[in-house]
Order: C-alpha cells, then structure tokens, then sequence
C-alpha cells in the first residue's frame, strides 16, 4: 500500500444498514468512505465503512518525517 485517503462524515442509516447495526433506521451514524492506493498511485480498494454512532472511536497517530529550518515538514 502507498497511501490511503479517509472522508469521514456523517449519514441518516437506511434499512439494510440500520438492521446490520442493530440501530434505528434513519439514525445519524458515522461513515467513512476509504480509498486506498498502491505505491504508484493507482487505486486499490475503496470502502464505504459505517459503525453505530454510540460505540465510534477515532484514533489518529502523526509522526514527523524530518525537520526543515526548526520546523516539522
């Protein structure tokens, strides 16, 4: 894998996806639309991923490559 791109909003859950949640239909619940490429840029995948909105968590690491006159590039 090269790179991957996430979008993350939010969206009213349709029947189908409301039952697999177990949650009530027309309910906010997250989505995520993933997109992931290979090392030359070419797509690989692309997921809509969806969770119940009660039990999402977000966890995010950033690291820092390098420094560039003092600061982080």
């Amino acid at each position: 894998m090269g790179r991957a791109e996430l979008d993350i909003g939010a969206t009213d859950a349709c029947a189908d996806t409301a039952h697999a949640l177990g949650t009530p239909m027309r309910s906010p619940i997250p989505r995520m639309d993933r997109l992931t490429f290979d090392r030359d840029g070419r797509p690989l995948d692309h997921k809509y991923l969806y969770c119940r909105g009660d039990q999402w968590r977000y966890r995010l690491r950033i690291e820092r490559r390098g420094t560039r006159g003092g600061r982080a590039s």
